[in-house]
């Protein structure tokens, strides 16, 4: 497929996306901000690439330049050194109406609340529109089909200021949708959402690069939805990033190493793929029996301070029998043995031995 766009001088810049497999390429790219004329980076010799069909979640500690480095991919702010491609083309000599037909960004700006949701993504379309902002079948029919993907049709005709975060956050994404880019650009497209949101949020973003083969880079705090759905991590860290499959970078201890905490009872349970706090009460017990009883089994007795492993001699432990409600349970100690239902009826048994 071959994208045409008029350029202000009325020639015609070509994109030949058929032939590529990413979007978006760095050459030794460093990212930041200018003060008073001197250079603050927050990246350094980045090489990073955006592969077309994929979602990319770039993850990092507060302040770690996440916004700044979706800024600059995006072609909002220069970067400090080094090059990017947009589709084999320096992304530093395209004009903003040329970007605007290769890359959708959405942001964490307030949205349009007057506006209708139609309206709202019909905006996406304004780089094709002209000078007389005029919607043609094929606009109408393109805004249609975004609302379609993202699943907003049914509230088209209402106003912005009325949706919550999760409806609104989705009408942003189909704004970007019906601008009809190869790539999508999102800073933080998950914030304020509940978890059901967040979830809704991150699997729309996995389809559309999945189904409709777009490249999508987004910045995130939800490492957990990330590990599950994300194709690539970014992972930066003190102005550099680590790039690879999720399971890859939690296996060889990457993950680990960019959010290690100050706190040392902070660590991440590489079996349950999320952080842990540590229990801190010096009491050991034993925990065996079916999922996924275990897994909350466990969650309460670590939250109480019990250090959880597997059964051992000389230590008491619990076995689950029956997972589905109500809970069964049998705690074993050395000199005594109770059965049980009910995770708060195990914890108030073992408070009082």
């Amino acid at each position: 497929m071959t994208l045409k766009i008029e350029n202000n001088s009325d020639s015609v810049l070509t994109f030949v996306q058929m032939s590529r497999t990413h979007s978006l390429t760095t050459e030794h790219l460093t990212v930041g901000y200018r003060t008073n004329r001197q250079d603050h980076a927050v990246a350094k010799a980045l090489q990073l690439t955006v592969p077309v069909g994929q979602l990319i979640c770039l993850l990092g500690p507060n302040g770690s330049g996440k916004s700044t480095l979706l800024r600059t991919l995006a072609g909002m702010q220069p970067p400090l050194a080094g090059d990017i491609q947009l589709l084999g083309h320096p992304l530093a000599t395209l004009t903003a109406s040329q970007r605007a037909t290769q890359l959708a960004v959405v942001l964490t700006e307030p949205p349009y609340a007057n506006l209708t949701a139609y309206d709202l993504v019909a905006m996406g379309r304004y780089p094709y529109t002209g000078s007389l902002g005029r919607l043609s079948e094929d606009d109408q029919r393109t805004i249609v089909e975004a609302m379609e993907v993202t699943r907003v049709q049914h509230f088209a005709d209402r106003r912005v200021g009325t949706l919550s975060d999760g409806e609104r956050q989705k009408v942003m994404i189909a704004r970007a949708v019906a601008q009809d880019t190869p790539l999508l650009i999102l800073d933080e497209p998950t914030a304020h959402l509940d978890v059901p949101n967040r979830t809704a949020i991150l699997r729309l973003l996995q389809q559309l690069a999945h189904q409709h083969q777009r490249a999508v880079l987004l910045s995130t705090h939800a490492l957990d939805l990330a590990l599950q759905m994300a194709d690539r991590l970014w992972l930066l860290h003190q102005g550099t990033i680590r790039t690879g499959v999720p399971e890859d970078l939690v296996l060889d201890g990457t993950l680990a190493s960019v959010f290690a905490h100050e706190h040392e009872n902070i660590t991440f349970d590489l079996h349950a793929g999320m952080f842990r706090v540590t229990p801190s009460g010096g009491r050991t017990i034993g925990l065996s029996g079916p999922m996924p009883g275990v897994f909350w089994v466990r969650r309460a007795l670590e939250r109480v301070g019990y250090t959880v492993t597997d059964p051992s001699p000389g230590i008491s432990s619990v076995c689950v029998s029956e997972s589905s409600a109500p809970l069964r349970w049998t705690i074993k100690q050395a000199s005594r043995s109770v059965d049980g239902q009910g995770i708060e009826a195990l914890l108030q048994e073992l408070s009082v031995n």
